[in-house]
């Protein structure tokens, strides 16, 4: 099931995207929103969708699709109508958080449902770049991805094992190095 709304980073309008051409910034921002997009990055969603949506002919929605994936911000497979957003997870990581009373840790309520998602886009070729992009930026949703398909091939590097800590995301004193000191 597609998502009702979708978050977007100001980051993603970089210098990369304002060095785009008109077409790709239309069909960009169109798979950002797009009603079939997931909020994974990995969806079908077919270049007739795209056409119809923006009224642009089928050889601007594929040099636009070429360009963007020349620069990194989408992969597509046309056979099977897939695209993914490269930028999704690095915006909008999927990970668990930590219960603050208990210390536990808690499963993040999207993931299911991304994993469900995953079901009927099994035969992408772009599948296995997606479990790479989820290593890399949401390591808890690889995990999840390569136990639900252990046939997946696994990137150069194993999946980085998900966060226990109760910082998920990271916090001021993690990313500027400071030790954190529990006092007991």
């Amino acid at each position: 099931m597609p998502a009702k709304f979708h978050l977007l980073s100001p980051a993603v309008y970089d210098r990369k995207y304002r060095r785009l051409n008109k077409d790709a910034k239309i069909v960009v921002s169109y798979v950002w929103g797009a009603p079939a997009r997931s909020t994974e990055g990995l969806s079908r969603i077919p270049i007739s969708y795209i056409m119809g949506d923006n009224g642009l002919s089928e050889t601007e929605v594929i040099n636009a699709l070429d360009e963007l994936q020349a620069v990194g911000m989408v992969e597509w497979d046309e056979e099977t109508e897939t695209i993914l957003d490269c930028l999704s997870l690095k915006f909008n990581p999927l990970k668990n958080g930590v219960n603050k009373e208990t210390g536990e840790v808690t499963v993040n309520n999207r993931l299911p449902g991304a994993l469900k998602q995953l079901d009927s886009l099994i035969n992408s070729p772009l599948l296995h770049s997606f479990a790479q992009l989820a290593s890399r930026y949401s390591p808890d949703f690889a995990l999840a991805i390569y136990e639900k398909y252990p046939w997946l091939e696994t990137p150069d590097e194993a999946p980085p094992k998900p966060l226990a800590s109760p910082y998920q995301g990271g916090s001021r004193e993690e990313k500027s190095g400071a030790v954190r000191r529990r006092v007991e």
